[in-house]
């Protein structure tokens, strides 16, 4: 698929959920983290990365992200990443009932969705933004607030 195409259906769907509001979150169920990243002016870094599988390693299809805070002094996107499970995975928020899924793919090639921020070049200091990843039948949802740093 290409770029644009991911990137319009994605802030479509970001429409749709900011439009529904609380009611959408309220009917799920999920949990809430909070992470803390540090970045550099006017660079754009990669600074949380969504994920689903299988216990056969495969990519779990449907599964949304959605940005519903944007960051106020820089930019966020959310691209397709391709990447191979390694050792680091473990400690990256893992939630328990992923962690036999992980090991056991260790090595595996899989699709993820990369959340990047840019800060804008001008703005050394503090920015935040919130995603929030839902699964494919819309019953399960992780709320993330990122706290971001920029030097």
């Amino acid at each position: 698929m290409s770029g644009w195409k991911f990137s319009a259906r994605v802030s479509a769907f970001i429409c749709l959920f900011l439009a529904s509001g609380p009611a959408l979150a309220q009917r799920m169920q999920g949990e809430a983290l909070s992470r803390d990243r540090i970045v550099r002016a006017g660079v754009k870094t990669q600074i949380w990365t969504a994920w689903a599988l299988t216990p056969d390693c495969e990519v779990v299809r449907g599964f949304n992200v959605q940005v519903v805070r944007l960051p106020r002094h820089g930019a966020v996107a959310l691209e397709k990443v391709q990447e191979v499970i390694t050792p680091r995975w473990l400690g990256h928020s893992v939630p328990p009932q992923r962690l036999a899924i992980v090991r056991r793919c260790m090595g595996a090639p899989v699709t993820t969705i990369g959340v990047f921020y840019t800060a804008n070049a001008s703005h050394p200091g503090d920015d935040s933004l919130s995603i929030i990843i839902t699964n494919a039948s819309q019953t399960r949802q992780r709320a993330l607030e990122i706290g971001i740093r920029v030097r």
